[in-house]
């Protein structure tokens, strides 16, 4: 695996866990337009959060959202919100815990199968379009006429 790390991480992290690694790029934070470009270059977008918080439990991050725009396999945590969202989107990912060796196994399955999700990018790709905000905004004005009603 390479690692692509996307914004503008903190010492002493890059001294501790970057420096020396030749797997990992860091690209400074980019515009949304280039951010958008620059994803279909990657195979799997990693949606890792902590659940530090009951915010960060229940709150689905925005990097998620534009790894499932782009088609990436999106590999998140299990938060709530993130669990709630795969399971939704099943095509599109998987929910793993954080604890070591269940990080190992998933992407021991993830490297065995590495053709299959490369090959399913552009059917995640197409049907990730059809949650575009035309017809998001359509469902969630409907939603709001039922209040008002």
């Amino acid at each position: 695996f390479d690692l692509t790390l996307i914004g503008s991480p903190k010492e002493p992290f890059i001294s501790r866990y970057i420096a020396d690694e030749k797997s990992i790029t860091v690209i400074p934070a980019l515009h949304p337009e280039k951010l958008i470009k620059l994803m279909g270059q990657f195979d799997i977008g990693l949606a890792i959060e902590p659940a530090k918080d009951l915010n960060n439990t229940l709150a689905l991050s925005n990097k998620i959202l534009t790894y499932f725009q782009a088609g990436l396999f999106i590999v998140a945590s299990d938060t709530a919100a993130q669990q709630l969202f795969i399971d939704g989107h099943q095509q599109h990912g998987i929910c793993t815990s954080l604890v070591k060796e269940k990080l190992y196994t998933t992407f021991t399955g993830i490297a065995e199968n590495k053709e299959k999700i490369r090959l399913a990018k552009a059917n995640r790709f197409r049907n990730a379009q059809l949650f575009n905000w035309e017809n998001e905004s359509a469902l969630l004005l409907n939603e709001w006429d039922k209040v008002l009603s």
